[in-house]
């Protein structure tokens, strides 16, 4: 039972030996080199990130402040190009759209912000 024991020991521990996850991209930084280099972590270029104004986000600058119901802003609508109001805690889909504006708003409905997707 004694020698058992050590064994028993040593068959969990090479579990824990450092290495890429099973199904790891080759090269894939290991969890000790993320844990000493945050910087290793894998990001998404920032070129893929940002966007033009496609939504018309910008006009509706002169509009943050305002209530939504002022006449020349644009009604919610799903059609294209789809506008979203967001009220606090509206439940939304993460689906990125670029086209689609989403107006960003108060419980009064004041007008926040206006970004596209």
């Amino acid at each position: 039972m004694r020698t058992l024991l050590p064994l028993a020991i040593a068959l969990c521990l090479t579990g824990c030996a450092d290495g890429p996850p099973a199904g790891a991209a080759p090269g894939a930084p290991t969890s000790t080199q993320l844990r000493k280099d945050p910087a290793a972590v894998p990001r998404p270029p920032v070129e893929k990130l940002d966007v033009s104004d496609a939504c018309g986000a910008a006009r509706l600058m002169p509009f943050i402040g305002k209530p939504v119901a002022t006449p020349g802003v644009p009604a919610a609508s799903r059609s294209t190009p789809a506008v979203r109001y967001l009220f606090p805690n509206t439940i939304v889909t993460m689906d990125f759209s670029e086209q689609r504006l989403n107006i960003e708003l108060d419980a009064q409905g004041v007008i926040l912000r206006a970004r596209c997707g």
